[in-house]
């Protein structure tokens, strides 16, 4: 149920092209650092990533991707080896995000809205440490929803359940590959709409600003080793990193506004 849950959310993001600067900010990461691999994290279903990798092959960026999970899906694995692409593979092992240990480049697409502060610091503490080039993207908390009273805020939110239920219903039956159990979790028994629902609007209350990246990002890298982008274009944050060149202090840039 879950996984229809993820199939419905990575189709959304997909048809919207919800990522697609995101694509952009890692093609600038990736020949910043001369990557030739990253290893994603947190990687869920695979959609997110696999969105991006589609773009970077269009940009002409061949590098290897390894997906990863805290609970791998014998279903996504399967998915990923179905794609015969021997630069994409979804690793078998449980991967737990906040202990990765890797010299490639390190992404985490919408996902970081899911860990609290302090592990969010303590994970860029771990990278800048280890001198691990790191690009994340997630959506974007909403000036919206944290400019309302309580009692409108809580009101919006329900509204945009409600609409996220009525999504799920519509998108269910254009989601491949369809699977008799999804539409079944989805209309007979509507269990797939209330998580989609549910997802949707608790990850909007647990989203960042980048002004909150940013000082996350300074707090972690205490030794002043890393050189930052971040920034919001669109719905989306995003936060990279990589040690800066000669190494005396870091450099924070930053981008208000749209890309």
């Amino acid at each position: 149920m879950r996984d229809g849950g993820r199939d419905l959310m990575d189709f959304l993001l997909r048809s919207f092209n919800f990522y697609g600067s995101c694509a952009d900010k890692l093609e600038q990461i990736v020949l910043r650092t001369s990557a030739t691999h990253l290893t994603d994290l947190f990687s869920g279903s695979g959609g997110r990533i696999l969105a991006v990798r589609e773009q970077l092959r269009n940009k002409g960026l061949n590098v290897k991707i390894i997906l990863t999970d805290l609970l791998p899906n014998p279903d996504c694995i399967a998915r990923v080896k179905n794609l015969n692409d021997p630069l994409t593979y979804f690793r078998q092992e449980s991967v737990e995000a906040m202990y990765v240990r890797t010299q490639g480049l390190v992404t985490m697409i919408g996902a970081l809205h899911r860990f609290q502060p302090s592990a969010v610091e303590a994970f860029l503490t771990q990278l800048i440490n280890n001198r691990v080039p790191f690009a994340i993207c997630d959506i974007a908390a909403s000036q919206f929803f944290r400019s309302l009273p309580l009692p409108l805020a809580i009101f919006a939110l329900l509204a945009k359940a409600v609409f996220l239920f009525m999504l799920a219903l519509l998108l269910a039956p254009l989601v491949c590959p369809i699977r008799p159990k999804t539409l079944f979790f989805c209309y007979a028994v509507p269990v797939i709409p209330l998580f989609f629902a549910w997802d949707g609007t608790v990850s909007a209350m647990r989203a960042y600003t980048p002004d909150e990246l940013i000082a996350m990002a300074k707090s972690a890298d205490k030794d002043s080793q890393y050189e930052f982008s971040c920034g919001r274009s669109g719905s989306l944050v995003y936060l990279s990193g990589k040690r800066s060149q000669g190494n005396t202090n870091s450099t924070l840039q930053r981008f208000d506004g749209h890309i």
